[in-house]
């Protein structure tokens, strides 16, 4: 938000966050591997999934998560066992309902996406470096304002906090910091050392 705002895309000073979550573990139902910590991520035949760390949210969230949360062998083997990068998020869960990977480094709502498929494993807090948020702006050159900063408005409602609530994300900041048991920043970047970059 903060670039399109820069690049005049969306108007100033009205974006509105929408829904807080937090980066996890997601697994198959029922924990068949055995994935309960990040150092299980290590085990040597773990089929990993990432979003690319340079392009897609999560995957710097996840590249992060092991660069600090792995010692230097840890991370070595975890990082051998990723099988495969994937350009957004709807891929990266796609691959692990599909049973194509064994886990990914996900978010906290992603087992309300698949509730038969999927089971979320915690991280610790001190893994956890920071919170998601969903957004959305008006942009500049929208032709129907009105309608826009009446749905605007409305995602600012109890209404629109239930239904995210639904799904498993979190309605307010004060929530997902309760989740991870401690406060963390909202969004923000992790710069990628170079052994990540090309993926």
């Amino acid at each position: 938000m903060k670039k399109a705002e820069t690049r005049g895309h969306i108007v100033k000073n009205v974006t509105r966050n929408i829904g807080y979550f937090n980066p996890a573990i997601n697994v198959h139902k029922g924990y068949p591997s055995k994935i309960e910590a990040l150092k299980d991520m290590s085990r040597p035949g773990i089929r990993i999934a990432l979003a690319n760390p340079e392009v897609v949210f999560v995957g710097m969230l996840g590249a992060e998560i092991a660069d600090k949360g792995l010692n230097p062998h840890e991370r070595s083997l975890f990082r051998k066992n990723i099988v495969t990068y994937v350009e957004d998020f709807s891929k990266l869960a796609a691959l692990l309902a599909l049973k194509k990977v064994d886990a990914i480094i996900g978010f906290s709502y992603l087992n309300g996406w698949y509730p038969d498929k999927i089971d979320t494993v915690k991280l610790r807090q001190d893994e956890i470096r920071r919170i998601g948020v969903g957004q959305a702006a008006l942009l500049t050159y929208t032709e129907s304002r009105f309608p826009a900063e009446r749905f605007l408005a409305f995602l600012d409602t109890k209404e629109s906090r239930n239904i995210l609530k639904k799904y498993h994300y979190f309605a307010t900041l004060e929530e997902a910091g309760a989740w991870v048991g401690a406060s963390k920043p909202v969004g923000g970047a992790y710069l990628l050392p170079c052994d990540w970059t090309g993926n």
